[in-house]
C-alpha cells in the first residue's frame, strides 16, 4: 500500500494510538486532530491540528491535502443527552463540512453495533452521525467495532471488576444482554484494510468477534477457565435502571443512564461483508482470555 496522507481524530484514544502507531510504522503521514498543542507524539510524520469538533471554525483547513479521514473521536459516556449529541452528531456533521471543501479520497467513520435511536442517547447520536455520513456526498465507509479487549481499561474491564472484586459475582439477569468480545488487533487490521479496499466504498460493516456471549455465559467461561467460586447472583433490569437513575448527577457513576438500553438493544453480529472486502478473521475469544482478564491470570 502507497503511502497516504491521513487525518486521525480520537488519536490519542486507546485505539487511536493502536492506529497511529501501526499506520506510522507504514510509512503513512499523519495529521492528528487535538485540542491542546502541547499533546506529545513521538514521531515527526505526524502533524498536530488544533482544533474542537464542537467547533466549526476551529476546523477549517483541517482536511487539506488528506487522502483518508479516519474519524474515530467520540464521547462514549455522559448523563447528558445534549453533551452526546454535540460531540457525536454535531461534531462529526462540522468535520463533514471541512473535508467537502477538500478532493479527500475517502472518510472512515467509527460508528457502533448499537446506533439504534431507541437505545439510548449515546446510541442516538451515533445513529445521527451515521446518517450524517451517509447522506455527505463524500466516498465513505462505516466500521461498526463490537466490545473490544485487548486495550488496558475498555470494553470488558468491568465484567473482570466484578469477577475479581467481589465476594459474588453481579450479573445481569437479562438474556437481551449479549456481548460480540473482538480482538483489538482485529479491529486495527480490518481498519488499514479499509483505507485502501475499493470495494469497500459505500458500505457499513460489523466487526464483531466470531462469538456472541451473555453476561452469564461469558462469567461462567472465566470461572471455569481460572477456577473461581464465586456463584453469580442475577441482577434485574429494573434494579440497575434504578441505580443509573439515582446516580444520574455523578461526575463518576457506577453506570450512565442510557448504558441500559444501550446493552439491551439488538445488535448486528454480521460480519460476513467485512470476512470478504476487509480481510476480516476476528480470532477466538476463548483462545485469548487471557487478555480479556488478565488481572485473573495465576490467581
Amino acid at each position: 500500500m502507497g503511502a497516504k496522507r491521513i487525518l486521525v481524530t480520537g488519536g490519542s484514544g486507546k485505539l487511536g494510538q493502536l492506529l497511529v502507531d501501526r499506520l506510522v510504522d507504514q510509512g503513512h503521514k499523519l495529521r492528528l486532530l487535538t485540542r491542546k498543542m502541547e499533546a506529545a507524539f513521538e514521531y515527526t510524520a505526524i502533524e498536530l491540528f488544533q482544533g474542537d469538533l464542537t467547533d466549526k471554525e476551529s476546523l477549517k483547513g483541517i482536511a487539506k491535502d488528506i487522502d483518508v479521514v479516519l474519524h474515530l473521536a467520540a464521547l462514549t459516556h455522559s448523563n447528558s443527552a445534549e453533551h452526546y449529541n454535540a460531540v457525536n452528531a454535531v461534531g462529526t456533521r462540522n468535520l463533514l463540512e471541512s473535508c467537502r471543501e477538500e478532493p479527500i479520497g475517502r472518510f472512515i467513520f467509527f460508528g457502533s453495533r448499537a446506533d439504534n435511536p431507541q437505545a439510548g442517547e449515546y446510541s442516538l447520536s451515533k445513529f445521527r452521525a451515521t446518517h450524517l455520513v451517509a447522506e455527505s456526498g463524500l466516498p465513505y465507509l462505516i466500521l461498526r467495532p463490537a466490545e473490544i479487549y485487548g486495550i488496558a481499561g475498555e470494553g470488558l474491564a468491568m465484567v473482570e471488576k466484578l469477577l475479581s472484586a467481589y465476594p459474588v459475582i453481579p450479573v445481569i439477569s437479562s438474556p437481551a444482554a449479549h456481548v460480540a468480545p473482538v480482538h483489538v488487533d482485529d479491529i486495527v487490521h480490518a481498519t488499514i484494510t479499509a483505507i485502501v479496499s475499493e470495494q469497500a466504498l459505500g458500505r457499513r460493516f460489523t466487526l464483531a468477534g466470531p462469538q456472541e456471549y451473555t453476561l452469564k455465559q461469558l462469567s461462567n467461561l472465566a470461572k471455569s477457565t481460572y477456577g473461581i467460586r464465586k456463584l453469580n447472583i442475577p441482577i434485574p433490569i429494573t434494579l440497575l435502571s434504578l441505580v443509573a437513575w439515582l446516580q444520574r448527577n455523578s461526575q463518576s457513576p457506577i453506570i450512565y443512564r442510557d448504558q441500559v438500553p444501550r446493552l439491551l438493544s439488538p445488535k448486528d453480529t454480521d460480519i460476513s461483508d467485512a470476512q470478504e472486502l476487509l480481510d476480516y478473521s476476528p480470532r477466538s475469544l476463548e483462545d485469548n482470555l487471557d487478555l480479556v482478564f488478565p488481572s485473573l491470570v495465576g490467581r
